[in-house]
């Protein structure tokens, strides 16, 4: 007996009959240049595209003796025979019918003038990652100049946020649209740092320009008035204060004269008054005082681990994150309440410290946040130590797994990421019975504890003081839709 796949399969191929037989045709159409005549049937044609059923519902195609005469010299022949199969047989093109992605792009044109969203779409999707980037140009050209390329204009942003560097350092860079260029400097998913992105918009800005020496001190007047303004709309894109004072010395100021006073006033403020000290980090990555992007990596690859055996770290253009920073002890202080007020009930939660005595860092992750009279089982919680400046290897402490019920004293209180107990007002965060526990103003004298009992030890030190403490909030997002 047919399957229901295997009826829709014979219909479609009844259709292509009637196409190749050419019965009963009654529009003609003649294609490119050298207006090769194909047929088809009008209701076939205005039942499958928006455009035949404006054209021959509104009068404006020729017809003469029962006969629609319609020209379309802007499309090849053979792009257009694939287009009229896909709409009598359902058949789209693929990247193994049509090896070509030149002809792809034709076909996503001829789509686009007969406005068939659905075969724009499909086709956008056909386009292979390793094509969109040896053919920045063509491929951002189009995407800016076809509105209705939606999905292909989708992926294009997608990959130029997963290798943001190598679209930024491309030989292609100075062609790119200025309006796509805007637009993907405004997103949050960039896998490169601020300084990455300045150094990009700088290139690209002296690709607009012709015979520019490579010093700016050899620039006329003109020149960097002229690269001022090319620059201009882009200067609220740049997130000055994540760049380290060596690289506003050494690769912005050297540019000073096209920033507007306000924008150099406050670029120099930034990185004299107040200098960063921060790690440079993705753009998707908020900066933090004590651990890289690297070790972030590290931690995100932890809690992704489902297994107990060897990680596999994340590459920073790989974390499925938004990694946001909640709290920072040197800017908001290290007051109990004040950890309260900025991170009570946010969920999926890094702490991370960095102990003042042995310049330790060590911290936690608590899935389940942190939350008041909270003393539950959180299994997928663990601690972690860098060591002393990130020197030692790190490595990770696991919660307990009882092997029976006398293994722990009080078996409610195993593996609690947070207990806030009435009790105890001056709580701030706290893993286990101990394992980790902030209390007070977590930079005076053995405000800290950290003594092993529901997690594997991850430090010799057991009182302690915090001269840095940071908590991060992960939100996950899709790094395949950006756009």
């Amino acid at each position: 007996m047919p399957k229901q796949s295997d009826l829709w399969r014979i219909c479609c191929q009844d259709f292509g009959k009637l196409l190749d037989e050419q019965i009963n045709c009654d529009v003609f159409i003649k294609v490119g240049r050298q207006a090769e005549i194909f047929k088809a049937h009008s209701l076939i044609l205005t039942a499958r595209s928006s455009y035949f059923t404006g054209a021959f519902s509104q009068n404006w195609v020729k017809k003469d003796e029962g006969i629609y005469h319609l020209s379309m010299p802007n499309i090849a022949p053979r792009i257009f025979e694939i287009i009229l199969r896909y709409i009598y047989t359902g058949y789209a093109p693929t990247a193994q019918t049509i090896m070509n992605p030149g002809d792809m792009f034709a076909v996503l044109k001829a789509a686009d003038e007969l406005l068939m969203q659905d075969l724009i779409d499909f086709v956008g999707d056909e386009i292979e990652d390793d094509w969109i980037k040896e053919n920045v140009d063509v491929a951002i050209q189009s995407i800016m100049q076809y509105p209705l390329w939606k999905s292909l204009r989708a992926r294009c942003f997608r990959v130029f946020c997963i290798d943001t560097g190598d679209f930024l350092r491309s030989n292609s860079l100075p062609l790119v649209d200025e309006s796509f260029l805007k637009r993907l400097l405004k997103l949050e998913t960039l896998s490169v740092t601020e300084i990455e992105i300045w150094d990009g918009l700088v290139r690209w800005a002296r690709g607009q320009l012709e015979d520019l020496p490579n010093s700016t001190k050899k620039w006329s007047k003109n020149q960097m008035s002229d690269f001022a303004d090319i620059i201009e709309n882009f200067l609220p894109l740049i997130r000055f204060h994540e760049i380290s004072r060596q690289d506003i010395n050494d690769k912005v100021l050297p540019y000073k004269d096209s920033l507007s006073y306000k924008v150099r006033n406050k670029i120099i403020d930034l990185t004299y008054c107040s200098p960063n000290t921060l790690f440079a980090t993705p753009r998707f990555m908020d900066s933090s005082a004590i651990l890289s992007s690297e070790e972030i990596a590290q931690i995100l690859s932890w809690i992704d681990d489902g297994e107990l055996g060897s990680v596999q770290v994340y590459e920073l253009n790989e974390i499925p994150y938004y990694v946001r920073l909640l709290i920072r002890g040197t800017r908001d202080g290290f007051e109990s309440k004040t950890f309260t007020k900025k991170c009570l009930n946010k969920k999926n939660c890094i702490l991370v410290m960095r102990v003042s005595e042995t310049d330790e860092i060590i911290g936690g992750y608590a899935p389940s946040g942190f939350a008041r009279n909270s003393t539950k089982d959180f299994p997928h919680s663990f601690l972690f130590s860098f060591g002393d400046d990130g020197e030692e290897k790190p490595k990770r402490g696991l919660p307990y797994v009882p092997d029976n019920e006398e293994q722990f004293v009080d078996d409610d209180e195993v593996n609690y990421a947070l207990a806030f107990d009435t009790k105890f007002s001056n709580d701030g965060p706290r893993f286990g019975n101990g394992d980790l526990w902030m209390r007070g103003n977590f930079d005076e004298d053995r405000s800290c504890i950290c003594q092993p009992n529901d997690y594997r030890p991850i430090t010799r030190t057991t009182h302690f003081s915090v001269d840095e403490y940071e908590i991060f909030q992960l939100l996950p997002f899709d790094r395949y839709y950006c756009v």
